[in-house]
This record gives structure tokens, sequence and C-alpha cells, in this order.
């Protein structure tokens, strides 16, 4: 028997690129509810990027007490609850509202075993895939189209008048973030590339990479513009727009690049493109050094090589990049994208 749910809570606390990841659920439930009201839980730091979706009817912040957060949820008097994330809080969240609901299945144990002890084999499956999961209870066909981010036109303009005062076309984007240090490729190593490839540079991160950024622009002799640590999330996704292409650790700004259609360049450490992060629908080169048995060591990442060597990354040479970008380009010239 199909559930007839009037108002659904979907659940994806953090982080930027899962919360992104989440956008063809929402677009799922719409199709399949279409006069239902959709709300979306997230933490703060993340509420801007799904508040201007067309299809949720609310964006409720997680400030991080769980008290207010149950009792105002409640007054909201939900029928279903789509829980994107799984992990304690939305299991307390869940328990006290006391709904139906469906959750996203992380494929943990099979991933467990794979990254720390190398028994078995990943389950090959997307984010995006293991989400629709949660969609079982609902009965609702799952919409797997390419993602989408939904930003204030201001910061689309703002985002214009800030390349235009810098460029005359549109730079290419390179991302230094990535939360853990083995998802983050070498400042020289990109310094080599950037000074080869002779592009227009646009530098994009967080505040943690400042440092990095500083290290970078004092090596480049290209045309660039460090915008590490200078805007908001949200600004910096509309910067991620104006971009020709994306040079890019496995961070949350692939996950944007990729529901904006920008032509992605992405540069795997520690992880591999098989554990389901890998960009959805998009154009997209994986670039990584086959062959090393201690990939993936981890589903996140580590502060440092658990082997000491670090040769996810030090061995994937600039030189490799740049080829791969060429390719590209080559292809454009020809009329025909090779990705």
């Amino acid at each position: 028997m199909r559930l007839n749910p009037q108002k659904i809570l979907i659940i994806r606390l953090s982080s930027i690129g899962d919360v992104i990841l989440t956008s063809p659920i929402i677009r799922s439930l719409y199709s399949c509810y279409p006069e239902a009201e959709l709300h979306f839980i997230t933490k703060s730091a993340y509420a801007h990027l799904l508040e201007e979706h067309p299809l949720l009817t609310k964006v409720h912040r997680f400030e991080g007490n769980m008290n207010a957060t149950i009792t105002a949820l409640r007054e909201e008097k939900f029928d279903f609850i789509v829980d994107l994330h799984r992990n304690i809080r939305s299991f307390v969240i869940k328990s006290r509202l006391r709904l139906p609901s469906g959750t996203y299945s992380k494929d943990r144990w099979a991933v467990l075993f794979h990254t720390r002890y190398k028994i078995g084999k990943l389950p090959r499956i997307h984010t995006v895939e293991r989400y629709a999961r949660a969609l079982g209870p609902l009965n609702c066909e799952f919409d797997s189209s390419p993602l989408e981010l939904y930003l204030p036109i201001e910061a689309h303009e703002m985002a214009g008048k800030i390349l235009n005062r810098y460029f005359k076309a549109p730079p290419v984007g390179v991302v230094l973030g990535g939360k853990y240090t083995t998802k983050r490729w070498p400042v020289d190593y990109f310094a080599e590339l950037l000074n080869k490839l002779k592009r227009p540079v646009l530098l994009l991160g967080g505040p943690d990479e400042k440092e990095d950024a500083a290290r970078l622009t004092a090596n480049l002799e290209v045309k660039h513009l460090d915008a590490v640590g200078q805007y908001n999330l949200v600004l910096s996704a509309a910067l991620v727009k104006r971009c020709q292409y994306l040079i890019t650790n496995d961070t949350g700004l692939m996950h944007i690049g990729a529901a904006f259609g920008v032509p992605l360049f992405v540069l795997w450490g520690n992880t591999v493109p098989e554990l389901g992060f890998y960009p959805w629908k998009s154009t997209a080169v994986n670039l990584q050094v086959d062959g090393l048995r201690c990939r993936p060591c981890t589903k996140l990442g580590h502060d440092k090589c658990p082997k000491r060597h670090f040769r996810c990354m030090k061995d994937l040479k600039p030189e490799m990049v740049l080829n791969a970008i060429r390719t590209w380009e080559k292809g454009l010239e020809q009329g025909a994208s090779l990705l």
C-alpha cells in the first residue's frame, strides 16, 4: 500500500558535497508527491545551499541544540522522514519524532573491510544511488538526472563583477581544499602545472587553505586571482559556475562544479571514485595513481599518510594532469569532448 505523506522532512546535516548530492532525492520526492511540503534540516553552515531551492518549502537550521530542534520539528507535524545522513543525530531525531521513515544505506561494513583490511570489493554504487534507497518505503521512482544547485541572483551578479575586474575570459578554477591532508595534491605540483598550462587562474578554497594559497601564489607566473578564504560559501559557489573548468581535489566544491555542469579534472589521493563520491552525471576526468595496494586507505582521509610515502598524491605528477587537460582542450578545438 502506497503512503500518502503531506509533509516530509529530509535530514542531511553536513557537509557541502553530501548536501549537494541530495538534489536528485528532492526532485524525486517532488515528482512522487507534488502536493506535499518538502522540508530539509541541515547545519546552519550549509543552509544557504538549499534556501533558494524551488522545490523545498522550508529549510530548518540545526544549531546543535537537539532539544530545541525536536521541539521545533514537532510543531511542523510531519508525516514522514527521509534520513540521508544515518548518524547518531539523525537517529535521535527519528526516534523522538516517532514517524515512519526511510533511511540511507551506507554499505558501511563493505567499505570498512575493504579500506582497512582489503577484504572483499567496494560495492561500486554512487552515494546518490545509496540515498535513493531511502525512497523505498514511499515507492517513489528515482530521478537520476544531474545535480542541481540554486543560488541567489545577487551571488551570481557579484561573482560576475569580481571576475570581470580581473579576467577577460572565464578562468581555470583551482580548488585547493580538502579537509584531510591525504586528499590534497601538493602545492608545488599545482604551481608547476599552472605555470606550464599558461591560463588565467582563479584559486578557490576556505580559510584553512590560505597558507597553501600564499605559497602557491608566490610561485605562480600566470595571471591569477586568489579567492581562497576571501568569500562565503555561496559566493564561492557562484565563482565556480563561471570557471572554464575546474582542477580540484576530492572535496565539496567538486560537487558544486558538477551541479553547475563545469568540466572537472579530479585529483584523487587516498580516496578512490569507487567509494561512490565521484562527480554525479557530469563531465569529469578522474586522475589517480593506479596499482597502489594501499588505496583507498580510508573513506575520508588522514592528517598524514599511514604508510609515510604519500605515493597516492606524489606519484600523480603534474605532467599527467597537464596531458589530460591538453587532450580535452584539443578535443574541444576539434568539436568533440573527449571526456
